[in-house]
């Protein structure tokens, strides 16, 4: 017992601040006991007083009135104040000096009543008074041991020494009687003081655990913003306050531009430094004006109330600049880029689906503009998602309601004037829009998958067409970049020449170089197996994404293609002619053929002739045609022999 009252000492100061706060609130939980203790020490006091005739003894009462009022009180005041961590521990010793007050006057009471009244019949009415007190506080106070043991030693000590000063036998058996209770209610204390802590700490662990997965619920764990569900509701309480005061609310959608290629090449703990700088960039921009949340990958959203929409430009644009500023860090630098798509909500106009739906659709718009660029949403961007999904379902059928057709157009060796080949150009001649061009329906083809039908169609139609041409024209097939991630493009391509009898030799590829960034390892492999099959490889539109000549050797392509946003400007524009010079002097120094695209007029050819390009592709030579036409031209230039680059123009540009 002892040993324990020492651990106490030892514990108590170490007790987490929310269990000593609780702990401390027990003793204020029950303001019907301390009235009632009060009421029946004043009483029992007060009789004794009375019968006695003692004025000692009706000091006594008086004290015990005062100290009973004054711990009432206390007791009111604390219930109607929040009581701080900071304040607990005034207030445990508030009620610990009203206590012990309380409980050394009821034991004097009793002490001086055995010494000073010779009627045992109130000695024993304060000597029960001291025993039923201490017996009860050895329980109610419990929680707080050091003031329980002081309240039970302060009210059954005295009358203890009191019955042991008179001497006789009855007093040196209840002097022992007291001594006993004293011990027993130490121990009661002892043993209920264990079980009210480890209650408080194992309700405390388990309300801290609570708050742990209620973080984990509402919180992105790597960044610490709000989650997709917790932004939600947030927005939801933001749209019915601007309801309320009349508001107009703004969301930002925030996708980082260039963070695939950060976290692909550099590794995830980059990438993931790379998303708490813009967690903490956000955060110290926005502040409390709104509510962050990171929606996953390296999306964020923000709602905040603004004034009107040019509020909300402004906003966008410094969010655009702050999350431009390059990412320094020990090890490395790091340029950063966003796209922003942004919605704005009147009061009562938009619930969150819908307007979280509009900053979506801004920001895809924002991005198919470019990098580092926003866009605020509005009508004409449901009309184009609408047109869009439309065509999805147009495009499903396209192909069973043989819509599609294929145009080619020629390249042509530029010193003999003579078809090398023919690239293939796809068509799609919609029942009621007409003729729709591949740069508008490929990227839905490929948002719904259905560029793999297209391109097994396209290979095969192609393949056959070319098997009627001369044996010398090659055929040039586009490959979309996403086929280069997957696998099926390598039996698309043998299916081809096997139903169509094609020598792999005739067959190129022409590969978009953006694509070699996304999947190097697969697309390796994937090209390495059309070489081996004997298929040439061109790299198409070189110059224009991240042209880099590490992909001409790596990839070991046959040839590339000069973008014509180059060929646009010959001869006027020095820096066009500088990248063309440069590009043809590569192909020259390891054996590239280099083909010039977008050729239409006679001054841009005579300057590729001149400065060394072999072969070229443009209106100038010809313009893309369906396959009955071009055969009708071939098969004529081939019969009449026409190998001067002057004729075989005229016949393609007057087809």
């Amino acid at each position: 017992m002892i040993s324990s009252l020492f651990n106490i000492e030892r514990v108590a100061p170490h007790l987490q601040k929310d269990v000593h706060r609780a702990l401390v609130g027990l003793l204020y939980t029950s303001l019907s006991s301390l009235v009632m203790g009060a009421f029946v020490g004043i009483m029992m006091s007060g009789c004794i007083a009375y019968y006695s005739g003692n004025w000692v003894l009706v000091g006594c009462t008086i004290i015990i009135g005062i100290v009973s009022a004054l711990r009432i009180v206390s007791f009111v005041i604390f219930r109607r104040t929040s009581a701080t961590t900071n304040s607990v521990q005034f207030w445990e010793h508030l009620y610990e000096a009203g206590a012990w007050l309380f409980a050394l006057m009821l034991g004097i009471d009793a002490f001086l009543t055995l010494l000073l009244s010779s009627n045992m019949a109130l000695a024993m009415v304060g000597a029960a008074l001291t025993a039923g007190y201490s017996t009860g506080i050895a329980g109610r106070n419990a929680g707080r041991p050091k003031i329980a043991l002081g309240q039970v030693m302060l009210s059954a000590f005295p009358p203890a020494l009191g019955f042991f000063i008179l001497g006789d036998v009855i007093s040196l058996v209840m002097s022992l009687c007291y001594l006993a209770l004293i011990v027993a209610s130490v121990n009661i204390t002892l043993q209920t003081y264990k079980g009210v802590l480890t209650a408080f700490i194992e309700k405390h662990e388990k309300a801290q655990l609570a708050d742990k997965y209620q973080t984990l619920a509402n919180t992105d764990t790597l960044t610490g913003l709000f989650n997709r569900f917790n932004f939600v509701s947030k927005l939801e309480d933001a749209i019915r306050l601007g309801v309320a005061d009349q508001t107009l609310l703004a969301v930002f959608w925030i996708d980082l531009d260039n963070f695939k290629e950060i976290n692909d090449s550099l590794g995830h703990p980059v990438g993931d430094i790379v998303l708490n700088e813009i967690a903490a960039r956000l955060r110290n921009e926005i502040g409390t004006e709104g509510h962050i949340a990171r929606f996953g990958g390296d999306e964020f959203v923000i709602c905040m109330p603004v004034k009107n929409i040019f509020m909300a430009s402004i906003i966008a644009e410094k969010l655009i600049n702050l999350l431009s500023q390059p990412l320094v860090n020990d090890q490395f630098i790091l340029d950063l880029s966003a796209s922003i798509g942004v919605a704005l909500a009147s009061p009562g106009e938009h619930n969150q689906k819908s307007l979280l739906q509009n900053a979506d659709l801004a920001l895809y718009e924002a991005k198919s503009s470019g990098k580092g660029n926003y866009a605020m949403f509005n009508q004409a961007m449901v009309d184009k998602l609408v047109k869009n999904r439309e065509m999805q379902a147009d495009l499903r059928s396209a192909l069973h309601g043989e819509q599609f057709e294929l145009f080619y157009q020629p390249i042509v060796n530029i010193d003999s004037g003579e078809v090398h080949s023919y690239e293939a150009l796809l068509r799609w001649h919609h029942p009621t829009l007409g003729t729709i061009s591949p740069s508008v329906f490929i990227p839905i083809a490929e948002s719904i998958k259905g560029i793999d039908q297209i391109t097994q169609w396209v290979l095969t139609r192609a393949c056959k067409d070319a098997c009627e041409w001369p044996e010398n024209i090659l055929l040039n097939v586009n490959i979309s970049p996403t086929l280069l991630k997957g696998r099926s493009l390598v039996p698309m391509v043998h299916s081809a020449l096997l139903s169509s009898g094609l020598a792999a030799k005739r067959l190129c590829l022409e590969i978009t170089e953006t694509l070699l960034i996304d999947d190097n390892v697969n697309a390796m492999v994937m090209l390495k197996e059309f070489q081996r099959l004997g298929i040439t490889l061109s790299l198409d539109d070189f110059g224009t994404g991240y042209s880099s000549l590490s992909y001409v050797c790596q990839y070991a392509f046959d040839s590339l293609k000069i973008d014509k946003s180059f060929v646009n400007e010959l001869p006027k524009n020095a820096q066009s002619c500088a990248v063309i010079d440069a590009v043809i002097g590569l192909g020259k120094s390891i054996g590239l053929k280099i083909v010039a695209e977008g050729i239409e007029t006679e001054e841009q050819c005579q300057y590729l002739t001149r400065v060394g390009c072999k072969f070229a592709q443009g209106y100038l030579f010809g313009r893309p045609q369906p396959m009955a036409t071009l055969y009708h031209l071939t098969e004529r230039a081939d019969k009449k022999n026409t190998t001067t680059k002057g004729a075989l123009r005229l016949a393609h540009s007057n087809g």
